[in-house]
């Protein structure tokens, strides 16, 4: 009998799944118990063992098949509401939504419906008891059909329950986007294979996801008003002359990579007429390009940094040689960097090249997920959502129950850089900062 022991809100109903077993415990196929509580009024139970609350008291409600019996005890308390509202990535209208209960009382997990209105407001009636370790995980999904959003885990403590106003925040599956690369695109965007880190060494600044996994927390991105950025060579820096056809082919692969992402990121700058840039190399709303001979290691390596607001300040991308800023795949993968993303194994995707299946361009996997992080970001900026992505990540872990088709895998010793300093001073503020190859 699942959940046993139950909790349901007066006025409420809860459902009671009950698995019947032959003696070597495989499950019974076609076999439908017969539900009965031991008082029908206190709380019914139907057919089908939806258990409904009628008044405060504890029953037992038993299923029977073939002579053998299980029970569930099942507690009936006064519903205690929790208000909120629903916020979509996507802008999509949510016609309900199942929030599943889980109090500190030793219950399993419990879904309750709730209706959502046009503004995306519910109200949820949870059957809480208020004991002294009672707290309640809602575990805010919607339901019928194909899921079309990431199920999000938020805690609510139970003492704050009634006060509290819940605003989950709700990722699509799937991510629908329109780029001159990608006309009318629809990709399957796995919240778990975009955290999904490319290595394990928790020492190692560059162990990371294509969702950098500070953004379990807060999406880091350049605000939309700060794009297209200024970019430009850093001539000052430059260890060898960049020459005109290094710039043309540059900008060549810079268009195609705004064509794929569908938006323009980059615009032409002078250095002479940006802020001039400071002894780490950042100039204040630009990102800067320059080549940079005492590399080891790697053909390129870009650096971004940003303040206390999460919004990105500057950014700088070096390469080894001259050449480098012809290559298509090479510069893409930086510039994805100066825009705030990192690594990933979890699918073909130019952000790979560590030892990971690569691309030598932007996927159509890569402009989902970037398209979601922006759309992300610019929730989080508008409603104020009460839950994030590690939410959303959660809620994903915990109700998906399809193994994820594609996994790429990768063997060997990954080569990133050691973890270096992830604060700098810039423009006389602390501000944080990251770096990837």
């Amino acid at each position: 009998m699942s959940p046993s022991p139950m909790l349901v809100a007066v006025g409420g109903a809860a459902q009671l799944t009950a698995r019947v077993l032959d003696a070597s415990t495989t499950p019974v196929t076609g076999a439908t118990p017969a539900f009965q509580s031991s008082d029908p009024s206190t709380a019914s139970v139907s057919a089908a063992g939806l258990v409904s609350g009628l008044r405060a008291g504890v029953v037992t409600i038993s299923a029977t098949f073939g002579g053998v019996t299980g029970t569930a005890k099942a507690t009936i308390v006064s519903p205690t509401p929790v208000a909120g509202r629903v916020s979509t990535i996507d802008g999509g209208a949510v016609s309900g939504m199942v929030a599943g209960i889980e109090s500190g009382t030793g219950t399993n997990l419990q879904d309750f419906t709730a209706s959502v209105d046009g503004t995306g407001a519910f109200q949820i009636a949870a059957p809480l008891t208020f004991g002294p370790t009672d707290s309640v995980s809602v575990l805010v999904d919607v339901p019928g059909g194909t899921r079309r959003y990431h199920p999000t885990f938020a805690l609510v403590p139970t003492t704050r329950a009634a006060a509290t106003a819940l605003r989950p925040m709700l990722v699509p599956k799937t991510s629908v986007f329109s780029t001159p690369s990608y006309p009318s695109s629809s990709v399957d965007v796995s919240l778990d294979q975009a955290f999904q880190r490319v290595c394990t060494d928790d020492t190692n600044a560059n162990c990371n996801s294509f969702f950098p996994q500070l953004w379990k927390a807060s999406v880091v991105l350049w605000n939309d008003a700060d794009l297209p950025i200024p970019l430009a060579f850093n001539t000052l820096a430059t260890t060898s002359p960049i020459s005109a056809a290094d710039s043309i082919a540059l900008w060549k692969t810079i268009a195609e990579m705004q064509s794929e992402l569908g938006r323009a990121l980059f615009v032409p700058a002078t250095l002479s007429s940006l802020p001039a840039p400071d002894a780490n190399g950042y100039s204040r709303k630009a990102v800067l390009v320059w080549v940079d001979s005492t590399l080891t290691g790697f053909s390129g390596y870009t650096n971004w940094i940003w303040d206390g607001n999460l919004n990105m300040l500057a950014a700088k991308t070096r390469v080894t040689a001259n050449a480098a800023l012809a290559s298509r795949s090479l510069m893409k993968h930086e510039l994805l960097h100066a825009l705030g993303f990192h690594h990933t194994c979890a699918w073909t995707t130019v952000m790979g090249g560590y030892g990971c299946s690569s691309s030598q361009t932007v996927t159509k996997q890569d402009a989902a997920a970037f398209s979601l992080g922006y759309q992300t970001r610019r929730t989080i900026l508008t409603n104020t959502p009460t839950t994030t992505l590690g939410d959303a990540l959660r809620g994903e872990q915990l109700r998906e129950t399809a193994v994820l088709a594609t996994r790429f895998g990768f063997q060997g010793p990954v080569p990133f850089a050691r973890a270096g300093a992830n604060k700098v001073v810039f423009g006389g503020r602390l501000v944080s900062a990251d770096g990837a190859p």
